[in-house]
């Protein structure tokens, strides 16, 4: 009789065991494998940054003409498929790392960093300025008319979402 309450009692203690090993082995355990199955289901981490496709180092827009930017969605996060998206035209100078960004006059000029998604909701004049805004990040391309701007080769657009990034050097004639 006591052999038997042994081995019923170890039996339920290794059947116990194991539910219990199976029911903390899920997706949140630090010490997993990096490549479980529970790993590809996870969304990345950290801003969405797209690479802006066009305009490139060769392009040249005409003031008044219509034009396109394009950026790569193909990494795009499923969290980010319904972010809008902020267009803002700025041009680089040598020797400074201040992209001159058309984004009015309330923004100190000693600003090193910038919540740029902050900034945007809160600043008053920031609606006259964009080149384009409210579209969606996941199209991949917003279309607009070049603003009349003095000519420059110089030029950079930066796209916001989740995350500002800006294209290579273009071009704009009058």
């Amino acid at each position: 009789m006591m052999f038997c309450y042994l081995t019923l009692r170890l039996l339920l203690i290794a059947l116990l065991s194991l539910f219990l090993k199976g029911a903390f082995a899920g997706p949140c355990m630090p010490c997993q494998l990096p490549f479980s199955p529970w790993h590809r289901r996870l969304s990345p981490r950290g801003p969405y940054t797209p690479k802006i496709t066009n305009p490139t180092n060769g392009t040249v827009w005409n003031t008044g003409s219509d034009v396109v930017v394009t950026w790569d969605v193909r990494d795009m996060p499923e969290k980010n498929s319904n972010e809008k998206g902020t267009l803002l035209l700025g041009y680089l100078e040598d020797d400074s790392t201040d992209e001159h960004l058309n984004i009015g006059e309330c923004l100190p000029r000693s600003s090193k960093r910038l919540d740029m998604r902050r900034f945007l909701t809160r600043c008053p004049c920031h609606a006259e300025h964009p080149l384009a805004s409210g579209f969606n990040m996941d199209g991949g391309f917003v279309n607009f008319r070049c603003p009349k701007v003095e000519t420059r080769k110089n030029y950079i657009v930066v796209l916001i979402g989740d995350s500002g990034n800006r294209s290579p050097l273009f071009t704009i004639k009058k």
